[in-house]
């Protein structure tokens, strides 16, 4: 079980860790988007418009594909706390029937 509870941290902590990267990434993308706005013209006369929607596409393909990977591992973590929960039931059970027999 302490297995378990450790490898559960530790994968909590790096999605924690994941998601401050994501949010660093999020500021970046708002300020991009903020500057595409008010540098419209330019991005027109450059013709940009490709290069600014592949790369967009791009990071909502990957942001697709990070959320879908984290809501599998939220799953596994729910199904590892499951186990953990019916562990400790299981070991309190065996802790009651000791005392019973004690008695």
């Amino acid at each position: 079980m302490d297995y378990r509870l450790k490898t559960h941290l530790e994968k909590l902590q790096a999605f924690n860790r994941e998601r401050l990267g994501w949010l660093a990434l999020s500021s970046f993308v708002v300020t991009a988007v903020i500057g595409i706005i008010y540098s419209w013209n330019l991005v027109v006369e450059n013709h940009l418009i490709w290069l600014i929607l592949s790369g967009g596409a791009t990071l909502l393909v990957v942001w697709w594909y990070w959320t879908m990977m984290v809501v599998r591992h939220i799953l596994e973590s729910k199904t590892s706390e499951y186990i953990i929960l019916h562990e400790i039931i299981k070991d309190i059970q065996e802790i009651k029937q000791d005392v019973k027999n004690l008695e």
